[in-house]
C-alpha cells in the first residue's frame, strides 16, 4: 500500500517521493535551475528597463518635435499661422498626438505586464521561498542525523525511559525533516512552473500589446491618407498658382515700367485740358463712378480682373493687370467693396458701397503746423468722391486711413495761393480746410487733377450719389466715423488674401477652416484609459481645449511655477496621484519609480487628463505645500541625496527623487510618528469634513488609507457626500476604490452622490469606473436611488445613469 501511495504521489518533476540519493540529486539539480532563474530574471528585468526607457525617449521627442511644429507657426488667428496653414498642420499631428498617446500606453503595459512580473521573480518570493526552504531542510535533515545516531548508539541494557525519549525524539525530528522536505520539493515545483509558464506569458501579453500600439498608430495614420493626398493636391495648385502669380507680376512691372518711359516722353497736358473733362480719360472715369453706383463694386466696363481701375493709369493704357501689393490702396481682384471710407483696412476696397478706385499714388502734403513741411502721403480716390490718405505707419498692421476728404462740398485750384511759383502743385479745397498737394511731375499733377474734376462733377450732376454720400458720412470733417468689422467677422475678405492659406480655408474639400479653435493630441484620460471625447468639429475630429490655459491656471498655485524636486522654471509635466508639476527630466524619473508611486501626465500633451476636477485638485495642494510634508527634514542628512538644481545631472536628480518617493527619506519623523496610522486616518476624515485637499494629502503621504477597514465609513463617500470634487479627485487618484461599499448600508461612493444631489461628484465617479449597477443594502441601483429622487435636473448623469444601467459591465 506504500509503494502504491508514493506511484500515486509521483508527479512530472520527481520520480517518487521517497528519501533517496536520487531525489536529494534532483533536489539539488532543480536549486541550481532556481538559481538560474533568478540570474536571468534579473537580467531580463534589466533589458526591459532600458526598452521602457527607449519608449520613453521615443514619447518624449515626439511631444518635442509637436510643440516645435507648433512653436512653428503660433496660433491658427495670426498672420504667419494662417499662411503657413497652421490648422491643416494642427490636423496632421493628431495622428503623432494619437502615436504619442499610444506609446504612453505601451510604456504602462511594459511597466505593469513585464518589467513589475519579472522583477517580481528576480527578487520576489519565488526564488526566495526555495532558498529559505532549504535552509530548513538543511537544518531538520542535520537533526534528523543527530537523533537517529543518538537512537542506535543506545544499547540493550538500556533503561527503558532513555530509549522512550531517544525513540520520540527520532520520531519528531522525522516529522520536522519530512515537512521540510516536503516544503522543498513543493517550492522547488513552484519555480519550475514559473520558469515553465511565467515568461512565455509575460512575452505573449507584451507581444499583444505591441499589436494593438502598432494596430492604434496604423489606423491614425491610415484615417489621414485621404486627407493627407487632398494637402498634397493643394499645395501642388498652390504652387502653380504662385508661378502664375509671379509670371503676372514680371509681366505687370515690365508693362508699368514701359508706361513710366512713355509717360517721360509725352507731352504733359495742360490745366485746361486737366480741367475740360472732356478726354477720354474722363469719360472713362464718369463710368466707372456709374457703374460703381449701379453695380455696388462689381466690375463696370472698364474694370480689370475685377476691380475698377484709373483708365488713364499706365497698366490700364497698356492692356495689364492691376496687381495687389497688400497696400491698403493697391486693390486685389475680387475684393469687395464695403466699409466705411476713411477707415479702410488692407485687402478690402476703398468708400461705401460702390467705393471702386478711380486713381492713386503718391503726393506730398503741406502740414497745416506752423513748420508747414512737406510730407509723402498715399492718397486715394474712390468712386464715389471720397479722397483719403494715408501715412506709411497707418497701412502698417491693418492701420487706418489718416483723413478723408468729401469731394461733394470741395473744390480744385491750379495752384498754391502763398506760393504760386512752386512746381506741380495744386490745392483740394473743402468746408473744412484746405490740402495743399504736390506732385512728382506735371504728367502726374494733371492726372490727379483730372480725375479730382471728373469726380465733383459727377456727385454734383447726380441726385442719387448725392443723398447716398450725405447719409454716409458725419457732417463733420473731424468726426470719427465707426470702425469696420475685422476680416472674417461681418465682412468680407478679398480672394487673394485668403489663397495665401487655400489649403487651410477649404472647408467644402474636408479641410479644416481658420475659424477651428487649436487642438490637442488625444490621450488617455486621468485614470489612464480612454476617456470620453472632447467637443466634434464640422468635420468629426476631435477638438480640445488649448492645455497652455489649463497649464498657467495650474502654475498659479504656490511652488507650481518651479518643479517640485529640482527648482527648474515652468515645469509642464505632472505626477496626478502626487499632485504636484516637475520638469521633464525628474518627469522621466518619476516614470520609473511605477505608477504605484508615481502616475506622470504632460501638462500640454495629454489633454483629457486636466478635467475641471483634476485643475481644482491641483490648485488646492500645490508643490509648496507638497514639499512642506515631502522635505520636512534635511535632504542631505545621514548621507542622503542633496535636493538637486535644474542644472544637476539626471543621476543625482534621480538618487534624490528615489530617496524622497521610494525611501520617503526627508519626512520629519517627530510628525509622520505622532499617533500611528489611527491619528493619521483621523486627520484624513477631518481635512474631508473642513474640505480641506492640502490636509487631506498630507494625511494620505504620512499613511492615512484611502480604503479603511470594514466598518469606518470609506474617505470617498464622506467626500461624496458633501460634493466635494477635488477632494474625490484626490482621494481617486490616490488609489480609493470607487466601489467600495459602506459595511453597513451597502452605499458606494456613487450611491452617497446621488442620493444627496451631488450631481457632479457623480459624473465624476462615473467617469473614474463606478459601477452603475452595484446594490445598496436594499436592493437598489444607483439610477434607482436617483429615481427616488424625483426628476433628475442633470440630463447628462441621467444619460449616464440610464446607460450604465443597460450595460452594467461597461461602467
Amino acid at each position: 500500500r506504500t509503494a502504491k501511495a508514493a506511484m500515486a504521489l509521483t508527479g512530472g518533476l520527481f520520480d517518487g517521493v521517497d528519501d533517496t540519493p536520487f531525489l536529494r540529486a534532483r533536489l539539488r539539480e532543480l536549486e541550481q535551475d532556481a538559481d538560474v532563474l533568478r540570474d536571468r530574471s534579473s537580467r531580463l528585468t534589466r533589458d526591459c528597463r532600458a526598452y521602457r526607457d527607449a519608449l520613453e525617449d521615443a514619447y518624449a521627442s515626439e511631444v518635442n518635435f509637436q510643440e516645435s511644429v507648433r512653436s512653428l507657426y503660433g496660433s491658427i488667428d495670426d498672420a504667419f499661422g494662417n499662411a503657413v496653414g497652421a490648422s491643416v498642420l494642427e490636423r496632421l499631428l493628431s495622428a503623432m498626438n494619437e502615436c504619442a498617446a499610444a506609446r504612453g500606453d505601451l510604456m504602462s503595459e511594459v511597466e505593469t505586464e513585464l518589467i513589475e512580473p519579472l522583477a517580481k521573480i528576480a527578487d520576489g518570493p519565488v526564488c526566495q521561498e526555495v532558498t529559505d526552504a532549504r535552509r530548513r531542510f538543511d537544518r531538520t535533515n542535520a537533526d534528523h542525523e543527530r537523533a537517529r545516531a543518538k537512537f542506535l548508539a543506545l544499547t540493550k541494557d538500556a533503561k527503558e525511559e532513555h530509549l522512550r525519549a531517544a525513540e520520540a525524539e527520532l520520531a519528531s525530528t522525522r516529522h520536522e525533516f519530512e515537512t521540510a522536505r516536503f516544503d522543498l520539493m513543493g517550492k522547488l515545483q513552484r519555480a519550475d512552473a514559473t520558469r515553465r509558464v511565467e515568461f512565455k506569458r509575460r512575452l505573449a501579453r507584451n507581444v499583444e500589446s505591441h499589436r494593438a500600439f502598432f494596430a492604434r498608430v496604423h489606423g491614425a495614420y491610415e484615417e489621414l491618407g485621404a486627407f493627407v493626398r487632398e494637402v498634397e493636391a493643394r499645395c501642388d495648385d498652390d504652387e502653380e498658382r504662385a508661378a502664375r502669380d509671379a509670371a503676372n507680376l514680371g509681366a505687370a512691372a515690365a508693362a508699368y515700367r514701359d508706361a513710366l518711359r512713355e509717360d517721360a516722353a509725352a507731352a504733359a497736358p495742360s490745366d485746361f485740358e486737366a480741367l475740360s473733362l472732356s478726354s477720354d480719360r474722363s469719360r472713362g472715369l464718369t463710368a466707372i463712378m456709374a457703374g460703381a453706383r449701379d453695380d455696388h463694386g462689381v466690375a463696370g466696363s472698364n474694370g480689370v480682373g475685377g476691380v475698377m481701375v484709373d483708365p488713364g493709369s499706365p497698366t490700364h493704357r497698356r492692356g495689364g493687370s492691376s496687381v495687389g501689393s497688400g497696400h491698403p490702396g493697391h486693390h486685389r481682384r475680387g475684393s469687395s467693396f464695403s466699409g466705411h471710407p476713411g477707415h479702410h483696412r488692407r485687402g478690402a476696397s476703398f468708400g461705401g458701397s460702390g467705393g471702386a478706385v478711380l486713381h492713386q499714388g503718391y503726393l506730398l502734403k503741406r502740414s497745416s503746423n506752423l513748420r508747414a513741411d512737406w510730407k509723402r502721403r498715399f492718397f486715394v480716390l474712390d468712386a464715389l468722391g471720397h479722397l483719403t490718405y494715408y501715412r506709411d505707419k497707418d497701412v502698417s498692421g491693418f492701420g487706418d486711413a489718416k483723413e478723408t476728404v468729401r469731394l461733394l462740398t470741395a473744390t480744385i485750384k491750379p495752384d498754391l495761393e502763398d506760393s504760386p511759383n512752386m512746381r506741380f502743385c495744386f490745392r483740394v479745397v473743402s468746408p473744412e480746410r484746405e490740402y495743399c498737394l504736390q506732385a512728382e511731375n506735371q504728367a502726374d499733377r494733371a492726372r490727379w487733377m483730372e480725375a479730382i474734376s471728373t469726380a465733383i462733377a459727377g456727385l454734383l450732376s447726380n441726385s442719387h450719389v448725392i443723398a447716398e454720400s450725405v447719409a454716409e458720412y458725419p457732417k463733420s470733417a473731424s468726426a470719427s466715423p465707426a470702425k469696420p468689422p475685422r476680416p472674417g467677422i461681418g465682412s468680407e475678405v478679398s480672394v487673394a488674401e485668403t489663397s495665401e492659406s487655400s489649403v487651410a480655408s477649404s472647408a467644402e474639400g474636408g479641410f479644416i477652416g481658420g475659424d477651428v479653435s487649436r487642438s490637442t493630441p488625444v490621450s488617455p484620460d486621468p485614470k489612464g484609459g480612454g476617456g470620453g471625447g472632447g467637443a466634434r468639429s464640422r468635420l468629426g475630429y476631435s477638438v480640445e481645449v488649448d492645455t497652455r490655459v489649463t497649464l498657467a491656471e495650474i502654475r498659479r498655485a504656490p511652488g507650481n511655477s518651479q518643479c517640485a524636486d529640482c527648482g527648474m522654471a515652468d515645469p509642464d509635466w505632472a505626477s496626478l496621484n502626487l499632485g504636484i508639476v516637475v520638469c521633464i527630466q525628474c518627469s522621466g524619473v518619476h516614470r520609473q519609480l511605477g505608477v504605484h508611486v508615481s502616475k506622470v501626465r504632460s501638462c500640454v500633451l495629454d489633454v483629457r487628463a486636466w478635467e475641471p476636477s483634476v485643475v481644482s485638485f491641483f490648485t488646492r495642494w500645490g508643490n509648496e505645500r507638497h514639499n512642506r510634508v515631502f522635505e520636512g527634514a534635511a535632504c542631505d542628512a545621514d548621507g542622503l541625496a542633496t535636493k538637486p538644481r535644474p542644472n544637476d545631472g539626471l543621476d543625482a536628480k534621480a538618487a534624490y527623487v528615489k530617496a524622497k518617493y521610494v525611501a520617503k527619506a526627508f519626512f520629519d519623523p517627530e510628525v509622520s510618528d505622532r499617533g500611528g496610522v489611527a491619528h493619521w486616518d483621523g486627520e484624513l476624515a477631518d481635512a474631508i469634513a473642513s474640505r480641506d485637499v492640502a490636509r487631506a494629502m498630507e494625511a494620505i503621504a504620512r499613511g492615512a488609507r484611502v480604503n479603511p477597514v470594514d466598518g469606518v465609513t470609506p474617505p470617498l463617500a464622506a467626500a461624496a457626500f458633501r460634493g466635494d470634487e477635488p477632494m474625490v479627485e484626490a482621494l481617486v487618484q490616490n488609489g480609493a476604490d470607487v466601489n467600495r461599499a459602506d459595511a453597513g448600508t451597502g452605499d458606494t461612493p456613487l450611491h452617497v452622490a446621488v442620493g444627496n444631489d451631488q450631481d457632479g461628484v457623480a459624473k465624476l465617479l462615473i467617469r473614474r469606473g463606478a459601477r452603475v449597477g452595484e446594490r445598496d443594502a436594499k436592493g437598489r441601483s444607483s439610477l434607482e436611488r436617483a429615481m427616488e429622487r424625483g426628476h433628475i435636473r442633470d440630463e447628462e448623469l441621467f444619460m449616464m445613469l440610464a446607460e450604465g444601467a443597460k450595460h452594467p459591465t461597461s461602467l
